[in-house]
């Protein structure tokens, strides 16, 4: 279970849902603000946002590196990771200092997504 601030309320991916809606999960992988032990269990809460011109391209453009990009059988582009286990700003020094902008970039990146 989560128990700091940024892993609860702060977006860890951005996932594409089956009806063609879009939701930022957290660390947990629950809604940004839920802790839960239900991993995976967000299709009875209706959370997803259908934004217009979610392209390849501009999901590209957030996630540079393809590990943190999912895809599904047609190679769609279904999930990407902001961050890794490894660059979990949580963890990182003062000499990492560049994560956090780089983490910032993305979520001005995604902010700019319009319904």
């Amino acid at each position: 279970m989560l128990n700091d601030f940024f892993r609860v309320n702060m977006p860890y991916y951005f996932s594409k849902q089956e009806d063609g809606s879009w939701i930022c999960l957290n660390r947990e992988h629950s809604p940004i603000g839920f802790v839960t032990d239900n991993y995976h269990q967000t299709s009875d809460i209706p959370i997803g946002v259908k934004y217009k011109r979610v392209s390849e391209k501009r999901l590209l453009n957030i996630v540079s590196d393809h590990n943190r990009i999912e895809r599904d059988e047609n190679g769609e582009i279904t999930r990407i990771y902001l961050y890794g286990d490894g660059t979990n700003l949580v963890n990182q020094t003062y000499e990492k200092e560049h994560l956090w902008d780089d983490y910032f970039r993305k979520l001005r990146l995604l902010s700019r997504f319009k319904l």
